[in-house]
């Protein structure tokens, strides 16, 4: 007899609402990663809020990436307009870094672990996205990123499957915050050689928040949030007909 299968990827919630709008039927149902984006410029920049950068030129993540689109919701939500307010240039982070090194830019938004390999080369965070949302919604639940994702009809045929899976990943982002030098140990396989020994240093700080810890209902109305806010400024066409949150019982593991 054949094993069941559940094919599974990473989505976050407005890329997973927008392929469902274009017809698709793809359901989240576990955890993955909070929103882990910061606004680094240059030490010796004046710049001290995101809000200083209006009228600028920027450089962040491909403009159909989930990064981007949720930068777009946070920025809205605290009064910023990307696509009005900024100049904005597209690229992976490696080309935006070497734009901001070379001061073809004013700001940057990075992903870590990117982000804190340019602290310890002296710029300086103005903003964590993930905390300005967090503010604007009078929240302590870190904003949603991405989590597993696969076809409806494969998480409802092979539910055991998926709860596995979501369990899995659970335990591993738990044991993260369980025990953050985990992050210094393996910092060459999330891209931090081993001569950047300031930045390895700094990921325990800055990094372990970036993994989600469980799959409850408080963070499944969280993405709700976002994906509404998402459809007011305009960053989703509408929300999708069916729920595309599924409830995995991770807990208790």
């Amino acid at each position: 007899m054949s094993r069941p299968r559940c094919c599974v990827a990473f989505s976050g919630s407005i890329g997973t609402v927008d392929l469902n709008v274009r017809g698709a039927d793809l359901v989240l149902f576990g955890p993955g990663t909070n929103l882990h984006i910061r606004w680094i410029v240059r030490g010796d920049s004046p710049y001290r809020e995101p809000k200083d950068l209006i009228g600028k030129r920027i450089a962040t993540q491909a403009e159909g990436s989930e990064q981007y689109k949720l930068a777009r919701v946070i920025a809205a939500r605290n009064g910023i307009d990307l696509k009005r307010d900024v100049e904005v240039i597209f690229g992976p982070a490696t080309a935006n870094l070497a734009l901001f090194e070379r001061g073809d830019v004013e700001g940057v938004l990075l992903p870590e672990p990117t982000a804190s390999r340019v602290i310890a080369r002296g710029a300086r965070q103005i903003a964590h996205l993930g905390e300005l949302w967090q503010k604007a919604n009078n929240t302590n639940i870190p904003a949603f990123l991405v989590g597993l994702a696969a076809r409806r009809s494969r998480v409802e045929d092979n539910r055991d499957a998926a709860t596995h899976i979501a369990r899995l990943f659970t335990l591993a982002d738990r044991s993260i915050h369980d025990r953050p030098s985990l992050l210094i140990d393996h910092a060459a396989e999330i891209g931090v050689p081993a001569a950047e020994t300031e930045a390895i240093r700094l990921l325990p700080e800055r990094m372990v928040d970036a993994y989600t810890t469980g799959w409850d209902k408080p963070l499944l109305d969280l993405i709700n949030r976002q994906t509404a806010f998402a459809v007011e400024t305009g960053v989703l066409p509408r929300l999708p007909d069916k729920p595309f949150l599924v409830a995995s019982p991770v807990d208790g593991i």
